[in-house]
């Protein structure tokens, strides 16, 4: 039977140490002995032998390196493995060399990194009963220091350079060979310029120094940018200082992305200050944390009185239970951004009326740091909209009383005329009573079309099923014998004003009305690019070329002269644009195109 492998385990963390047991003991090959101090283990290995030893690097009192030191000077080659974080290629390189078997960074997946450690302590058993003990571990320090993801310098007593990896060579350009036994001050006049010289002379002395962020330069290369760099005591099998390991971590990168962010802050800030609208960031709360000079002009308030307020204290009362309602959606990330008009009291308490864009500012988890709201002042614009409104009510009730007055003068004179035409019955009178008929019904006609035109754009445009407004024109308009296939999708939808329904009915008025030999009329869509096309076409007559675009015009056309013109200015109050494209004698086509958004199935 294989004699066990005596494993001495030391980390501060009991909970490691626990962790650690438990997944060597398992495969039967080691028996662990735990230590939460170097201290602790020193004394244990003062009593008992051990095969192996596995160390934590930073622990209070004495650190991983420093036990190591501990350990070969008193209790000789020892296979010691030591645990570091990831990112400490300093921390490994000061392990190899003070004779250190291996490594193995925590935070990895921990069935694998204890595999890992597994294998580690037998091949560092098997190379410690080795005479390549030495050449191999040259070997790993050569691999760490060349595969480096810092650049790692090492300096005499006199701070000339004795070791230069591949990292720096990158960096900087220059090859080991380059500056390989050269003073760094001469080579590198930025490290005396920068003060770091004096840190690098405190490393000497025992202490490990970190410098501050600094730029750099190389004129023969033309290399350049930021790196920081840590200074540490390099100590000899014996303790004894003879130089200084330089770490050098490249952080141009980091040093780009925070000058752009200072950039895009300072463009922000800028932005925020001399914008025209009202900015405003609130806290969760709805507290203002910070306001622009713009809306402080546009409510009265000072800045400092402002901060000490929250919206709900300016914001009229009719518009706080939807305000509430818009904030908790957006907290909720129900909705991205809020759009609105509202109200805001000023403080010598006069309306101000906002056209307001409310979204969310969150931290990289997703918590709700501010609502950042944009407000534009359109008090005069809600004021002359008012006054506009308020004039159009008045001359749609005039026109509407004139119309009302007109029709009951004309329903008179139509009285009048049936009367003169039973009492004069002869040829030449029934003529000229025949063109007062006709008269007057053109002037109702004239009546109802000034009624609808002023119809259009009272209401805003709305989403309507295609299929049903052509099947309710269709019930309205004489269409004698005319039959109307609908071919439109069931599901189609287009956003346009209510009045549409009276286009689709004039298109198939005008088709019966002057198609002749017309006997169907087919509605379908189709699709052009991003557009969608409403198709109206007939089997009549159709409309010769050069009336094509006459059609369109108020007045042309042997009836009224307005139904199309109608047409045209219903469609146009959503984009929505009108032509024929029939061919002559064939029938006519009209096409309806539908801007994008504007039509769905």
């Amino acid at each position: 039977m294989t004699t066990a492998i005596r494993v001495l385990c030391v980390d501060d963390e009991s909970t490691f140490l626990d962790i650690s047991s438990l997944f060597l003991e398992r495969s039967g090959d080691f028996t662990v002995t735990t230590a939460q101090s170097a201290s602790e283990a020193i004394k244990m290995l003062e009593r008992d032998r051990f095969d192996a030893i596995i160390s934590d690097y930073q622990m209070p009192g004495m650190d991983g390196i420093q036990f190591l030191i501990e350990v070969r000077n008193r209790f000789g080659p020892i296979p010691f493995i030591l645990f570091t974080g990831r990112g400490r290629e300093d921390v490994v390189v000061l392990a190899i060399d003070k004779g250190a078997d291996s490594y193995v960074q925590k935070g990895g997946e921990t069935k694998s990194q204890f595999a890992e450690l597994a294998h580690k302590i037998r091949m560092a058993i098997k190379r410690r009963t080795s005479e390549s003990r030495k050449e191999e571990s040259q070997e790993i320090l050569k691999t760490v220091i060349a595969e480096a993801k810092e650049g790692i310098i090492a300096y005499d007593l006199d701070l000339r350079i004795t070791l230069w990896n591949r990292f720096m060579e990158e960096l900087t350009g220059l090859n080991a060979a380059d500056v390989q036994g050269k003073i760094t001050f001469e080579l590198f006049p930025f490290i005396e310029q920068t003060a770091n010289d004096e840190l690098m002379r405190k490393a000497l002395s025992g202490i490990t120094t970190e410098t501050a962020d600094f730029e750099f330069f190389i004129p023969s290369t033309g290399k350049k940018g930021w790196v920081k760099s840590i200074y540490t005591p390099n100590y000899d099998a014996h303790g004894t200082i003879n130089g200084v390991i330089g770490i050098v971590r490249d952080i141009t990168d980091r040093k780009r992305s925070d000058e752009a962010f200072q950039e895009s802050e300072e463009r922000y800030r800028k932005m925020f200050e001399n914008s025209p609208l009202g900015m405003i960031l609130s806290t969760p709360d709805l507290r203002f944390f910070s306001v622009n000079p713009a809306w402080v002009t546009m409510t009265g308030y000072t800045e400092k009185e402002l901060l000490e307020m929250s919206f709900k204290d300016i914001t009229h009362e009719d518009h706080l239970p939807s305000d509430l309602q818009h904030y908790e959606e957006l907290a909720a990330g129900s909705i991205p951004v809020c759009r609105t008009e509202k109200r805001y009291i000023r403080k010598d308490g006069s309306i101000l009326w906002g056209q307001v864009r409310i979204s969310t500012i969150r931290n990289e988890k997703g918590d709700l740091r501010y609502f950042a709201a944009q407000v534009e002042d359109i008090t005069d614009r809600k004021l002359s909209s008012d006054a506009l409104n308020k004039a159009n009510k008045k001359l749609n009730l005039l026109s509407g009383v004139t119309r009302h007055d007109i029709g009951n003068q004309l329903t008179v004179l139509d009285a009048y005329v049936t009367l003169l035409e039973e009492q004069h019955q002869d040829p030449d009178s029934l003529k000229q009573f025949k063109k007062i008929t006709t008269a007057i019904k053109r002037i109702n006609e004239m009546i109802q079309f000034t009624k609808e035109y002023e119809s259009i754009g009272v209401k805003a445009p709305v989403w309507q099923n295609c299929r049903t407004l052509v099947d309710t024109a269709a019930k309205q308009a004489p269409l004698g014998h005319v039959v109307v296939k609908n071919d439109i999708p069931a599901s189609a939808e287009v956003f346009a004003d209510p009045l549409i329904v009276k286009v689709f009915y004039n298109l198939m008025d005008n088709a019966e009305r002057y198609g002749r030999k017309i006997t169907t009329i087919r509605l379908f869509v189709k699709e052009d690019t991003s557009d969608h096309i409403i198709v109206c076409e007939d089997d009549g007559d159709g409309i010769a070329d050069e009336d094509k675009e006459l059609i369109f015009e108020q007045g042309f056309g042997r009836n009224t002269g307005m139904g199309l013109f109608l047409a045209k200015e219903i469609l146009d109050m959503t984009g929505i644009t009108i032509r024929e494209s029939g061919e002559p004698g064939k029938g006519a086509r009209f096409e309806l195109t539908v801007p994008r958004g504007s039509f769905r199935i």
